[in-house]
Parts: structure tokens; sequence; C-alpha cells
């Protein structure tokens, strides 16, 4: 399988800062696997960083997915703001 470009929204550093001031666990683990994904240092998979935190690889490509068409926003909580009261 061929790595998901990542479109340089925000410079690593940006991604790091915002995965460690997110009070929302679900979105910062979002930010986690990106933050994870664009380390200058060791730069993972989409699908290996996923797992790292605890997700499935199809879910940690479809974050990436959601990063290059949305940038930041792709990574909020789709959830909120629905309509629906949480379950």
């Amino acid at each position: 399988m061929t790595r998901i470009p990542v479109l340089p929204h925000l410079p690593p550093d940006e991604i790091a800062r915002r995965y460690r001031t997110r009070a929302d666990a679900a979105e910062k683990t979002r930010w986690q696997v990106l933050w994870l994904v664009t380390r200058p240092d060791r730069p993972m998979s989409a699908g290996r960083a996923a797992v790292a935190v605890g997700l499935t690889p199809s879910w940690g490509r479809t974050l990436l997915e959601r990063w290059n068409a949305d940038g930041p926003d792709g990574l909020a909580d789709g959830r909120r703001g629905n309509g629906r009261p949480r379950s």
C-alpha cells in the first residue's frame, strides 16, 4: 500500500502544539495521529500512527484524507452540532 501524502496546512510545530493543548480526548487523539505522521524526525504512516494510539489503520487513513481535504477543520468532531442528543 502506498503512503498517503500529507498536505502542509500547518507546520509540524503547530500540529504538535495543538495536539498537546486539546481538552477533548477524541480530538486530541486525532491530532496525535497527525502529529505522528508529520514529525520531521521519525514520521509514521497514517495506519501505523493510528494503531500506536489505539485506532484502526483504516481510521488513520481516513483522518489523513480528511486533513488533506479540509485542513484543521477535518479533525474536528463531526458529531457536534448535528442536532442529535448525545447517546
